[in-house]
């Protein structure tokens, strides 16, 4: 069985983008539930196999803007996802509050 290498790193990256963006929202929020902590976890897992799947080297090695990339990715992601559920949850807010 080969591994690319080169592609797992590129992977570990992400998922690493990922777990910071996920301290970033920890740090930017009141608290964080375990269930957040793991939603997050495994976004950044899916994230990375998605991302280094879809990721194509030019030249079989890592670069800095690969790794750069990765991370931006992974972190994106995390964040972009959390806004998604602050939207959905901020409709609901407000259809109840119409109800009043």
């Amino acid at each position: 069985m080969y591994v690319d290498w080169s592609l797992m790193l590129v992977a570990i990256a992400c998922f690493v983008g990922a777990v910071v963006g996920d301290i970033i929202k920890w740090l930017g929020s009141d608290g964080q539930t375990t269930k957040q902590l793991l939603q997050s976890i495994v976004t950044g897992i899916i994230t990375a196999v998605v991302f280094a799947g879809a990721y194509q080297l030019l030249d079989k090695t890592v670069t800095i803007y690969d790794l750069f990339a990765a991370l931006v990715a992974g972190a994106g992601t995390v964040l972009g996802q959390s806004q998604i559920q602050l939207s959905g949850t901020l409709r609901r807010m407000g259809k109840s509050f119409r109800e009043f």
